[in-house]
């Protein structure tokens, strides 16, 4: 029986191929299984290659997988392209009227004719997905009457396709068990409590996580691949009294965000790098006016309209350092579906109780990909809210300077102490004031509340030996992979530790000096052609650093981490 099993289905674009992802993944985590999936549509609306990966076991699922088990063609044009990701003594599942593959001695190949399937025996084209779908379910050992109830439950509603899609399951099992031998290929059903598990996108994750977090207000404008919060928070945000708007632009979603937020509310939006761009300014306004918001940037490939439909770790330099004057703020980075969840609440929690821009650095293969992850306990972050004035108008003052350089905050409306708040530096009652000893006080102020958030604890995650010969620090979606690798190496004989800092900015420069005091060589792993985080960390520390970098717009594999730790060792 497999430790786990990763399937790739590619075909065209527009021919239902995603779904097949979909409805796998959610039949497999209803399985019980632990479910990671990957997927790579173009950035044309129809047509062009596609591909979906799932990978599915009972163990740990951390990263997409390296080699295929079992790889669906369905033409012959995502034939040539994947092949070579098949692994010896995978198996090829390929339409014989669409794909002529080569003999291969390794490898085991069964025509599976889904095309003539539907034009003769189901006469509808329209299941096709479910029949691949009902295919790759039988060879993965999922029961038919479970296939069958979980079709019922997701076509149930219309009436119209439920009986095809009944057929597609019938003919694909039927299919399958005459023509492909499963040997090898079944996956166990693994008994759990109703409902103790979801699968969740890291971008459906992230929207629960600023709901739970008590979002009021969002604003945005459709940017791959930050759409689909938008779209979550608008089927779902107006239950618990939120209000979602689309506006024309970046630019006028986050100064509607601000108004939000000036008005006492918890506000975000979500963009990505481009987006990201034209706010910098706005970030700089809300900044200066002490405000708590969110921001939430679904990384891609840049620069430019760049790859959008890929991944990239390319914009922690404009999280940073995007910004005209020292206008500091909070960078944190999820590390998983599961993480964005909690990360999100937590980015709330530090923009309310700082007053402050908080960006959270996603990107598109942890937005896109769905995992199967532990039902969230919003339970464990308790909600932060923004510290209020007691409404005394003569003691109030907005920036009054404080130990901790955080001011009572006024709600117009409700509280009797009204202020400007501008974008023009001010003294502590918020009156616009030009003093070099008045700039001088502001600026430690906003500066130095936001350095106290390094001293925040649940940030940085360390794995691996307390003294090791090799070192990693990762940020963000590539936590798994680097784990993954990393326990990789460790059953090899090696060892290797790992840092992942969630919060970026502030550094967390006191766990960052401990760990590279604990390992005799560095090496950061990051998705990015430069080193970002590398940099950031030579230019903080001034302690030099190996660099893995991977900046082709797919997401790092253990494979290529582990390859490059059995490098740096054998180098020694």
């Amino acid at each position: 029986m497999p430790r786990d099993l990763t399937i790739r289905v590619a075909g065209e674009n527009g021919e239902g191929l995603l779904s097949v992802g979909v409805v796998s993944s959610q039949a497999f985590a209803r399985m019980g299984l632990n479910v990671y999936t990957f997927n790579t549509p173009p950035a044309e609306i129809k047509g062009g290659s596609s591909m979906v990966q799932i990978r599915v076991g009972e163990g740990p699922v951390r990263s997409q997988g390296d080699a295929l088990d079992i790889l669906m063609a369905w033409n012959q044009e995502n034939y040539d392209f994947h092949i070579d990701a098949l692994r010896p003594g995978g198996i090829l599942l390929y339409d014989p009227g669409e794909c002529r593959p080569k003999e291969s001695g390794s490898q085991r190949q069964y025509p599976v004719p889904l095309n003539q399937i539907i034009r003769e025996q189901i006469k509808n084209p329209r299941p096709k997905n479910v029949l691949a779908f009902a295919v790759l379910a039988s060879l993965a050992g999922v029961p038919r009457d479970f296939a069958e109830t979980f079709v019922r439950q997701k076509f149930g509603k219309r009436a119209d396709l439920l009986p095809l899609n009944l057929a597609a399951i019938q003919h694909g099992y039927e299919f399958a068990q005459a023509h492909i031998p499963a040997n090898g290929t079944h996956l166990p059903v693994v008994p759990q409590e109703e409902g103790s598990q979801v699968l969740l996108t890291g971008n459906q994750a992230i929207s629960l996580g600023a709901m739970a977090s008590g979002l009021q207000f969002f604003a945005g404008y459709p940017i791959t691949p930050a759409s689909d919060i938008m779209e979550f928070l608008s089927h779902h945000l107006y239950k618990v009294g939120g209000v979602v708007v689309q506006a024309e632009d970046e630019i006028a979603s986050l100064a509607a965000v601000i108004g939000a937020s000036f008005a006492g509310r918890k506000a975000a939006t979500a963009t990505s790098g481009p987006g990201l761009s034209l706010m910098v300014e706005e970030m700089g306004l809300a900044t200066m006016q002490e405000l708590p918001l969110v921001v939430i940037d679904a990384q891609r490939g840049g620069p430019s309209t760049g790859l959008p439909t890929r991944t990239e770790q390319g914009d922690l330099d404009l999280a940073v350092y995007g910004r005209h004057g020292d206008a500091p703020r909070i960078v944190l980075a999820p590390t998983d579906v599961e993480d964005c969840f909690y990360t999100t609440m937590q980015a709330f929690n530090l923009a309310e109780k700082y007053q402050t821009p908080v960006i959270l650095l996603s990107d598109n293969h942890l937005s896109q990909r769905s995992q199967a992850i532990p039902r969230p306990d919003p339970a464990r972050v308790p909600v932060a809210d923004r510290e209020l004035t007691d409404g005394d108008r003569e003691r109030f003052h907005r920036y009054a300077v404080t130990e901790g350089g955080v001011s009572p905050f006024a709600i117009p409306g409700v509280h009797n102490t009204p202020y400007v708040a501008t974008g023009l530096e001010h003294n502590e009652r918020a009156h616009i004031d030009y003093s070099p000893q008045t700039h001088e006080v502001m600026m430690r102020k906003r500066q130095n509340k936001i350095l106290a958030a390094e001293h925040e604890s649940g940030f940085v995650r360390r794995y691996g030996p307390a003294e090791a010969d090799l070192g990693l620090i990762c940020w963000g979606g590539t936590e798994g992979p680097v784990r993954e690798a990393m326990e990789r190496a460790e059953e090899k004989g090696l060892r290797v530790a790992l840092l992942v800092p969630k919060m970026l900015w502030p550094l967390p420069e006191r766990a960052l000096t401990q760990f590279m005091g604990s390992v005799k060589k560095t090496v950061v792993v990051e998705a990015n052609f430069s080193g970002q985080l590398a940099n950031l960390i030579q230019s903080r520390l001034c302690r030099p650093v190996l660099r893995c970098n991977r900046y082709d717009g797919m997401p790092f594999t253990a494979g290529d981490v582990l390859s490059y730790i059995e490098g740096v060792a054998n180098h020694d």
